[in-house]
């Protein structure tokens, strides 16, 4: 089980990576709408019900996306990060339940 210093902390760096990549999109209405979200408390919710393993699936999915940004391939980054949202969506959906 993780401590909560650390979960709290690991929360805020999901948050940020969220964070930052609508701030790199330039999109004035997605960055009011995520902001109006309040996405850091939520952040921490979805982060303490996510398993370990989830925990490294979405590390690596972070990772991944930062490699397609990287690459400068943004076919397959925008394929990749919508997929990612959606599986997140909804396992924050079948959490709810």
């Amino acid at each position: 089980m993780d401590k909560p210093n650390e979960v709290r902390r690991l929360s805020n760096l999901h948050f940020q990576f969220h964070l930052e990549m609508v701030r790199a999109s330039d999109n004035a209405i997605l960055l009011t709408t995520f902001s109006r979200l309040n996405l850091n408390t939520n952040s921490l919710l979805f982060y303490q019900r996510l398993s370990n393993q989830g925990k490294i699936q979405t590390q690596d999915e972070h990772r991944k996306i930062l490699a397609y940004l990287e690459a400068r391939d943004t076919a397959k980054g925008e394929k990749f990060m919508f997929a990612h949202l959606w599986r997140k969506r909804n396992a924050y959906k079948r959490s709810r339940i």
